[in-house]
């Protein structure tokens, strides 16, 4: 997750992380996945939605990016946030959600325009 602003200003840490115990399994792809952490994911933006919108004046697709570098992951997580009614894809208004491979060079640090 990634702030705006200087220190002090912002809601978020410019940088932030947090460690969720869980099991990391295969998924019917093979690739890797924690359902515990996807769900927990997504809580967490569910949870800070509207402050986060209201501070940075914008959608929570134009604040938050989940990376991960695993496929089986990527499709945890668009899951978790979906059953919590969270638009998912690469459409305006949707949030952005892969692989650390996918996602490069996608200017997502950048914002969305």
């Amino acid at each position: 997750m990634r702030g705006k602003g200087t220190a002090g200003e912002g809601t978020l840490p410019a940088l932030g992380c947090l460690h969720i115990n869980g099991i990391c399994e295969r998924s019917g792809s093979g690739s890797r996945q924690n359902l515990l952490e996807a769900e927990t994911i997504a809580a967490w933006i569910v949870e800070q939605q509207n402050e986060l919108e209201q501070r940075y004046g914008k959608g929570i697709d134009a604040i938050v990016g989940v990376v991960t570098p695993f496929g089986g992951q990527v499709a945890a997580i668009t899951r978790a946030c979906q059953a919590k009614g969270i638009s998912v894809g690469k459409k305006d208004g949707e949030l952005t959600v892969g692989t650390v491979h996918s996602l490069q060079g996608a200017g997502l640090w950048i914002g969305k325009t």
